[in-house]
């Protein structure tokens, strides 16, 4: 799982050699913070600045994680 911009203001992007079925923006405390459906891009500009944690699943089930940077 790659997650592009590493450090985003306004938008990700995600990117997975599976296809992505369900996103989950998760913070430091553990905490989910968003989630979407079948989404590569997410908008995180209401976010607070900070580290955050990107599930991504698939069609399987498997689950892969990043990290990205809100400035």
């Amino acid at each position: 799982l790659k997650i592009t911009p590493s450090v985003a203001t306004d938008f990700i992007q995600i990117h997975s050699a599976a296809k992505v079925t369900g996103v989950e923006i998760i913070d430091m405390n553990g905490r989910s913070i968003l989630k979407a459906n079948n989404a590569t891009t997410v908008n995180v500009s209401t976010l607070a600045k900070g580290v955050y944690f990107v599930t991504a699943s698939n069609a399987k089930g498997e689950k892969e994680v990043a990290k990205f940077i809100k400035k």
